[in-house]
C-alpha cells in the first residue's frame, strides 16, 4: 500500500497514440463548443430544425418520381425439373405444354423459357 505513494509510474505512448489522443481532444472541444452554442440559442436551433423538416417535406411532395421504387416487377419465375435421363425433346414437349398453360391466363403478356439452365450453377 505504501508503495503506491512512493512509486511513480510514467506512461509512455507512441506517436500514433498521441495523434489519436490529440484528435479526440480536438473533436471533444468542438463538440463542447457546438453544444454550448446550441444550448444558448435554443430557439434558433428549433427554428432551423423545423425549417429543414418542412423543406424536406416540400421537396418530397414535389418529386416527380417515387422516393422508393416499386418492388413489384410484374413477373415470376418457375423452375421445372424433368426426371433424370430425360431427353431434350421430352423436356421441350413438357415445357411447351407449360408455356401454353401460362399463355391461357389473360394477365400474361409474354413468356421467356430456357432449357438446361439452373440458376446459380455454371
Amino acid at each position: 500500500m505504501l508503495c503506491s505513494r512512493f512509486l511513480k509510474v510514467e506512461e509512455k505512448h507512441g506517436r500514433v497514440y498521441r495523434f489519436f489522443d490529440q484528435s479526440y481532444a480536438k473533436l471533444e472541444d468542438r463538440y463542447r463548443r457546438a453544444l454550448i452554442f446550441c444550448l444558448r440559442h435554443r430557439w434558433m436551433v428549433v427554428l432551423i430544425s423545423t425549417l429543414i423538416f418542412l423543406g424536406s417535406i416540400l421537396i418530397l411532395m414535389n418529386l416527380k418520381t417515387e422516393f422508393v421504387p416499386k418492388s413489384d416487377e410484374s413477373r415470376f419465375m418457375v423452375h421445372v425439373e424433368a426426371p433424370t435421363g430425360s431427353t431434350l425433346s421430352y423436356t421441350d414437349d413438357k415445357m411447351q405444354k407449360l408455356e401454353n398453360l401460362v399463355l391461357t391466363m389473360p394477365e400474361t403478356k409474354s413468356i421467356f423459357s430456357t432449357l438446361g439452365w439452373v440458376p446459380g450453377k455454371r
